[in-house]
């Protein structure tokens, strides 16, 4: 039973300064040499890492997301729905006062070496009490990896579906995936979840 992320949900509130793969990689890729294109091209691969790293619930780059929670799981660990997790940034939660307070990090830990990485109050410690609202607890963290790190499977995925959206620019919608790239896809998606 995973109650504690019943109500969660994480947004990326420091996005990647780079992209797994270039513009020069993707240009080489689908054979254009011109300039005329590249903030169409760059857009193109920033929805594709996007829409890659949806479907394998992964960090492909380094990036800080947040965690919103109504409360503290009663199981008392905490779950991050994100692969890697690199840091636990800081845990904040409104008290019963209504006060938006950080708990000192010496009273959790963090295990980041599993998938997903997990968090509880360190040994004979509780969670604190909150205030009974939406988003009572938010947990700020470091995902992903570097540049170099990024899995190849990772990168073709990108340079297929942002060649894809480009050789079809006037027929398909960044963020859908069409049926002929769609097996191509999945497989390689399917290898970089995490569960």
């Amino acid at each position: 039973m995973k109650h504690h992320l019943t109500h969660g949900r994480v947004v990326t509130t420091i996005a990647p300064a780079d992209e797994p793969i270039t513009l020069a990689d993707l240009k080489r890729q689908i054979r254009v040499d011109t300039s005329d294109e590249d903030d169409q091209l760059t857009a193109y691969i920033k929805a594709a890492r996007e829409l890659l790293e949806e479907h394998t619930e992964r960090a492909l780059v380094t990036q800080t997301r947040q965690l919103y929670l109504d409360r503290f799981p009663s199981c008392q660990t905490i779950e991050i729905p994100c692969t890697p997790v690199t840091s636990i940034e800081s845990i904040e939660y409104i008290d019963p006062t209504g006060q938006l307070q950080e708990l000192d990090p010496s009273s959790y830990v963090a295990d980041l070496v599993s998938s997903p990485a997990r968090i509880r109050p360190a040994y004979g410690r509780f969670w604190p009490a909150i205030r009974y609202q939406m988003n009572a607890v938010i947990v700020t963290f470091e995902a992903g990896q570097d540049v170099d790190e990024v899995p190849e499977r990772a990168k073709q995925a990108i340079r297929l579906l942002a060649g894809h959206w480009y050789a079809n620019r006037e027929t398909v919608l960044i963020g859908t995936i069409s049926k002929e790239v769609e097996f191509s896809f999945n497989a390689l998606a399917g290898q970089l979840r995490w569960h």
